[in-house]
């Protein structure tokens, strides 16, 4: 099981007990190396990912002819 713990008035802070046990019990560890693409946009996931060190760049553009 992945430990998951927060401060107060984060994500994880703001979840019971109860619920920090299930979304670990839950979980799975991946890692990503730099630059790698996690979830491209628009494509749909049944997945959350979690940052658990470092860091990720979100970049989000407007479709083609809306802008």
């Amino acid at each position: 099981m992945i430990a998951l713990t927060g401060p107060a008035g984060t994500f994880w802070g703001r979840l019971s007990p109860a619920e920090q046990a299930a979304f670990a019990a839950a979980a799975t560890r991946s890692g990503f190396a730099a630059g790698e693409v996690i979830v491209g946009q628009g494509e749909q996931t049944k997945q959350v990912y979690v940052v658990l060190s470092g860091h990720i760049k979100v970049i989000a553009g407007r479709p083609r002819g809306t802008g």
